[in-house]
Formats: C-alpha cells, sequence, structure tokens
C-alpha cells in the first residue's frame, strides 16, 4: 500500500498523467474543428428567389450559391410559363449551409387531361361553374333556336361539337350553345330513319332542329355497333303532314336491326339535299 501510495506522487505517474491530459485535449480540439469543417459550422449562403425562372435557367444560379436544386413535384397552372418554377423549399432569402438541396415545383409542361363533363340541358350558369370546376374555361357563346331557352344546347371545340366523356387537355377553352327558345317558324317534320348517330345530328342541325335524347337498343352492344348503329325511330315521329317550330329538339332511337324499319317511302324534301 506504502508503495501504491508513493507511486501516486512519484515524477513518473505525474509526467504520464501529463501527457493524457494533453492528448485528451488535443484529440477533443482536432474533433471539434473537424466537425466545424464538415458540418461548415458558422458556413452560411442566402437561398435565391427562383420563382418565374424556366427550371432550364437555374443552373447557374444555383452553383453560384453552391445549392443543389431537386424537381421535386410538378403542377398544372395556366397562368404560368409551362416549365417556370412555381414554388420553393427552403423558401427565397432564408440562409442555409452550402450544398443544401432546394426542392422545386415548377409547372408541368404537358397539361393533365380532363373528362369532359356533361353539359347539355345545365343553364348557363350552372354550366359555367361546371366547365371551371374541372380545369377549362368558357371561350365564347353562340346562340341556337331551341326548347330550351337559357340552357345549353351544344358544346363546341375548335369549331367541333365535343361529347360528354371525351379526353381534354385541362386549361382549354370551349364554346358553349345556348338554346334561344323556340321560334315561331314552322318546318316539315324531317325523317331521320336509316341515319347513323353522327350523319342525324348534322340532319338535324342543318335543318334548325336540335338533337334530343339518343337511345340505343337492345342489339348494340359494342363500339363497332354503337358506330354502325341507325335511326328506326324518332321522337316527333315523321309524318309527310307534320310539321315542328325551328329549333325544337328530336330524341333518337338506334338499332342494329333492319327488321325494325318501318315500311314507307320518303318524299324528296325529307333528303338531305334539301335540308333547311
Amino acid at each position: 500500500m506504502g508503495n501504491f501510495i508513493r507511486f501516486l506522487f512519484s515524477k513518473t505517474f505525474i509526467i504520464q498523467i501529463v501527457i493524457a491530459i494533453v492528448l485528451s485535449a488535443g484529440i477533443i480540439y482536432a474533433g471539434v474543428k473537424y466537425l466545424d469543417t464538415y458540418t461548415m459550422h458558422g458556413v452560411r449562403t442566402v437561398v435565391p428567389d427562383l420563382s418565374g425562372y424556366h427550371y432550364t435557367e437555374i443552373e447557374g444560379i444555383m452553383s453560384n450559391e453552391e445549392l443543389v436544386p431537386v424537381i421535386f413535384d410538378s403542377v398544372f397552372t395556366p397562368e404560368e410559363q409551362p416549365g417556370s418554377i412555381i414554388s420553393q423549399n427552403p423558401v427565397a432569402f432564408s440562409e442555409v449551409k452550402p450544398g443544401r438541396k432546394v426542392y422545386l415545383t415548377i409547372n408541368t409542361t404537358v397539361p393533365p387531361k380532363v373528362v369532359m363533363p356533361g353539359l347539355k340541358d345545365l343553364t348557363y350558369r350552372q354550366a359555367r361553374a361546371r366547365v371551371h370546376a374541372f380545369g377549362l374555361k368558357v371561350d365564347s357563346l353562340q346562340y341556337r333556336p331551341a326548347e330550351c331557352s337559357g340552357c345549353v344546347v351544344d358544346v363546341l371545340k375548335d369549331g367541333m361539337r365535343i361529347e360528354r366523356g371525351v379526353e381534354i387537355q385541362r386549361g382549354e377553352g370551349v364554346v358553349l350553345v345556348v338554346g334561344s327558345g323556340e321560334s315561331r317558324i314552322k318546318i316539315k317534320v324531317p325523317a331521320l330513319y336509316e341515319m347513323k348517330p353522327d350523319e342525324a345530328v348534322e340532319f338535324l342541325l342543318k335543318k334548325g332542329l336540335n338533337p334530343g335524347y339518343k337511345r340505343f337498343d337492345e342489339t348494340v352492344q359494342s363500339a363497332q355497333d354503337t358506330a354502325n348503329a341507325f335511326v328506326f325511330k324518332q321522337s316527333p315521329q315523321y309524318d309527310s303532314a307534320a310539321t315542328i317550330n325551328l329549333g325544337r329538339s328530336i330524341d333518337l332511337f338506334f338499332t342494329v336491326d333492319s327488321t325494325k324499319l318501318p315500311q314507307f317511302e320518303l318524299m324528296p324534301y325529307d333528303t338531305l339535299e334539301d335540308a333547311f
């Protein structure tokens, strides 16, 4: 025991203690310095404001600030240029360490597609609200004589009729054709028998009439059947002496069964060449 106590106070032991303390302090100091260097403690760079830039324009800006751009998400905003930066994280002018990733949300270059909603028979206000809800817009209005005054009787895009369920790009515009009420002018009830769907619709419009409901019977089972189906019944039904108001709608019934066609001979004025 006495020898151990003498060793604790010996010169050799004290030197060893001093060496251990110096080495420990050196190791701690070197570790702190390494961490400061590794984590760039106290070094900051300011995140630039990237809003409005096209994502291809920012590489030089970000490299100057020693930051790394990362396209994180994309949205569609029709008011902004395709490919432009909509938002960023971290936000502009915040201080971060060099090498930090900046996550970007850009305006997509390809607008997503939406399904054309059903608008026929809605009032103009209802139709406009639905158009906007689907991410579309109303380019203009047209008016046509129709039974329903103030309601939508047709929807056009690029001068062509567009049906419910068709996919179009979000942000595109459509033309709403609004009924102006039935005209006092009367025309003969046309015969639409044997006409295919598109042909019957075009015929009615040229006559100054409107297509009503389109119904397909049990013989129409496929898309090909739908394309090949023809009118076998209409309402109001054809009568060589009957007349209807300009703007009236005619409901159409289709089949692929030719035995359902009525048996009579059409008058010359019921041909497409003499359309109104």
